[in-house]
């Protein structure tokens, strides 16, 4: 019984004498804003449809069942997109999808490649939580004609 108890104090000594950078981070504190896709991309402007950015957000139980007020502000701080009402669940979380194309409804154009902050706040009160975003210009098409099956036959 006391070998065991020596092995068992030998272990939990070992364990806490690790480095700090081995052992996981705590998890985060408080509110927290998450983008699902973490490489966006541009809305194609020929493309007749909207495409949209989810974020989400949990660790908002002190706001749960309230509605509160969100943006999307690009780079130099000017705000791109406006909600007036963000629906907290009573658990705590909440769900704001951003829509990347030109939209008539809220009146706002496509959203350009760049950096962009998505901020949860209360209305008229200070911001709780915020998230960067960075959308990519989509992918050029090979311009270069080659293909593997393009190679010409010579007589």
């Amino acid at each position: 019984m006391l070998v065991m108890l020596i092995a068992l104090a030998l272990t939990l000594a070992q364990s806490s004498s690790q480095p700090a950078s081995d052992q996981a981070p705590p998890p985060p504190t408080g509110p927290v804003l998450q983008p699902m896709d973490s490489a966006p991309v541009v809305c194609d402007p020929a493309s007749p449809r909207f495409q949209y950015l989810e974020v989400r957000g949990s660790g908002f139980d002190a706001y749960a069942t309230q509605h509160l007020v969100g943006s999307v502000a690009n780079a130099a701080g000017a705000a791109q997109i406006r909600w007036s009402s963000i629906w907290v669940t009573p658990q705590g979380n909440l769900t704001v999808e951003v829509n990347l194309c030109s939209d008539p409804y809220q009146n706002h154009p496509a959203l350009a490649p760049g950096d962009y902050t998505v901020a949860v706040g209360q209305n008229g009160g200070p911001l709780i939580a915020a998230t960067g975003i960075s959308l990519a210009a989509p992918p050029q098409p090979d311009t270069s004609g080659a293909s593997a099956g393009s190679a010409g036959s010579s007589q």
